[in-house]
């Protein structure tokens, strides 16, 4: 599960920098935050 956690907030950090122009930092909040809660 801590390995499947990892993974998620890695993968949430990159979407949050793929798409880093877009002015929706809700969305990187969302994707780092939400695994956490899993």
């Amino acid at each position: 599960m801590y390995y499947l956690r990892l993974l998620y907030t890695v993968f949430g950090i990159s979407v949050c920098f793929a798409i880093i122009t877009v002015p929706d930092e809700l969305w990187c909040f969302f994707m780092t935050v939400v695994p956490d809660e899993l």
